[in-house]
């Protein structure tokens, strides 16, 4: 399991316990004084996730695009072909 794969199950929990904490503050009398705050955290979540969702979907090619060139000095350094 990648560290990416780690940071969104996280981020997945996050939304689940943010979601668990809206129903709590409605449940509760909707309190004005918690709205603000649960809004900001609200905000900033919806920013890592898709933070997180755009990492996710980087072409896989810009990982491998050195390989090829990688492979060839290596070659030439151990007199391979």
């Amino acid at each position: 399991v990648s560290l990416l794969d780690d940071v969104m199950a996280n981020v997945s929990d996050l939304v689940l316990a943010r979601n668990d904490l809206a129903r709590r503050i409605r449940d509760a009398g909707d309190d004005l004084s918690l709205r603000a705050p649960f809004e900001r955290l609200s905000a900033i979540l919806d920013g890592v996730r898709e933070a997180v969702t755009r990492m996710r979907m980087q072409r896989i090619e810009h990982l491998y695009a050195g390989l090829p060139r990688l492979v060839r000095d290596l070659a030439a350094e151990l007199g391979k072909r």
